[in-house]
């Protein structure tokens, strides 16, 4: 029995780097589109120029209290989800795209 999931667990950190920040862009796309809360804090960001990690420590970070604050504004995790994470253990959850 392997130790790893999968081989992309054993890859080269050097391509396991490369292959993430090739993947970037479309996961600050993807947010944008996906989740009401990041849309608006990344609505300045240029996705295709998030692909190093100077870039990525550039981007805005949603705190705590800027957090609690979408919350309440959003009734719960509403907006901050992208997607159903639980389906069927947590249905209402699914359901969050709807309340958008």
């Amino acid at each position: 029995m392997s130790n790893h999931f999968d081989a992309l667990e054993t890859r080269d950190p050097a391509q396991r780097e490369a292959a993430m920040l090739a993947a970037l862009p479309n996961q600050v796309t993807h947010a944008k589109a996906s989740a009401r809360a990041f849309t608006k804090s990344l609505q300045s960001v240029d996705a295709a120029s998030v692909n190093s990690r100077v870039a990525l420590a550039k981007l805005p970070v949603i705190r705590k209290h800027e957090l609690l604050e979408h919350q309440q504004a959003l009734r719960g995790l509403w907006g901050l989800l992208s997607y159903c994470l639980w389906q069927g253990d947590a249905p209402y959850l699914c359901k969050s795209r709807h309340h958008l």
